[in-house]
């Protein structure tokens, strides 16, 4: 069943640049969800995460007197219908941001949140600005095991010489996980798929699953064996086959084929 909430009287956006190591930084994901757990009149309604190369793409604008751009943002809405625990909230979100090199910025007026999440809504922009072929992956591990996800992404692309753009939800370890590679490129052509094979393992590793909103449809289809046991799959295959014994819904989708 489903339950609606009414909206909570107050929100503050708060934007976190971080301008050290990436490594250093992503902890504070945790460290976030950590604190708004321990204090339930606050509310973490949304935590986004964007790196380097997206905020390149995006063309982002630091809100910090410095020069150089972050080295990544987390964006965060925090509501609830007690004024003061939501602005103490916002102040220790960004009292935790500083403890990692990092500057933060607190909006209130709905005006100025709007323009804070603006950089989150350019996606389309990140295709447009490395004319590259993107494969889109929106894996999920547990949000304790983000730092090790991003450091052992940053790896992999150094490996295969793949740039990997990530973004998403970052509260509920959902990361949009883009490789953008050159199809033209004979060596990226052949390193993407092993590349996107070892975003799956390692997404395996950490306790995560691979798709937390977009499904498994075709693209994924030949590495669902990675998450779900042959026994499971049988079964599944089973209770397809029983209500669609024509193969005649969403026809090659899900399950890889029979050999």
């Amino acid at each position: 069943r489903f339950i609606l909430h009414r909206a909570h009287k107050f929100t503050r956006t708060i934007c976190l640049e971080f301008f050290g190591q990436v490594r250093e930084a992503v902890p504070a994901i945790v460290e976030i969800k950590d604190y708004i757990d321990a204090h339930p009149l606050a509310v973490l309604a949304g935590l986004e995460h964007l790196d380097d190369r997206y905020l390149k793409a995006v063309g982002y604008a630091t809100k910090s007197k410095r020069a150089a751009r972050p080295k990544m943002v987390l964006l965060a809405d925090v509501v609830g219908d007690d004024e003061n625990a939501v602005a103490q909230a916002a102040s220790e979100i960004v009292r935790l941001a500083n403890l990692r090199s990092g500057e933060g910025f607190i909006a209130v007026s709905a005006e100025t949140r709007k323009k804070f999440w603006l950089d989150r809504a350019r996606t389309a922009a990140i295709a447009k600005h490395t004319n590259a072929f993107k494969l889109n992956e929106d894996v999920v591990v547990p949000v304790s095991r983000l730092p090790e996800l991003i450091a052992g992404l940053e790896s992999l692309s150094r490996d295969f010489g793949i740039p990997i753009v990530n973004f998403g939800h970052a509260g509920n370890g959902n990361i949009h996980v883009n490789l953008m590679y050159d199809s033209q490129d004979p060596k990226q052509e052949a390193n993407a798929r092993p590349c996107l094979k070892q975003v799956f393992d390692l997404v395996i590793r950490l306790g995560g699953t691979l798709s937390g909103e977009h499904g498994i449809g075709r693209e994924k289809r030949d590495y669902i064996a990675l998450a779900i046991d042959p026994p499971t799959l049988d079964l599944m295959r089973r209770i397809k086959a029983q209500f669609d014994p024509k193969g005649i819904l969403n026809p090659d989708k899900i399950f890889p084929p029979v050999t």
